[in-house]
């Protein structure tokens, strides 16, 4: 049975092992990051954005340039839709 992370594959299901990692203090850092992740989440994700700058910042960006174009036509047609009422209003008060 080969260790996938923590879980161990028995046949087509995969099986928790509550011993992930075990004994693995004991070996040195280039042994041991074969075994067990020995960098952590967010030392990986700080990482990962000062490698890849900028399409992080360039990705950020367009969604941010994308919200405020939907910002943008929600106001124009909440105008719309009152402009609308308003001129209901008027004809139905024969103005």
């Amino acid at each position: 049975m080969k260790l996938i992370c923590c879980n161990m594959r028995v046949g087509p299901e995969y099986v928790i092992n509550l011993s992930c990692g075990f004994g693995v203090q004991k070996l040195s850092t280039p042994l041991a990051s074969g075994q067990v992740w020995t960098i952590g989440c967010v030392q990986a994700i700080v990482t990962f954005v000062e490698v890849n700058i900028v399409p992080v910042a360039g990705a950020l960006s367009g969604i941010a340039a994308l919200q405020l174009v939907a910002i943008l036509l929600a106001k124009t047609l909440h105008t719309q839709i009152g402009d609308q009422l308003r001129l209901l209003r008027q004809e139905s008060l024969g103005l």
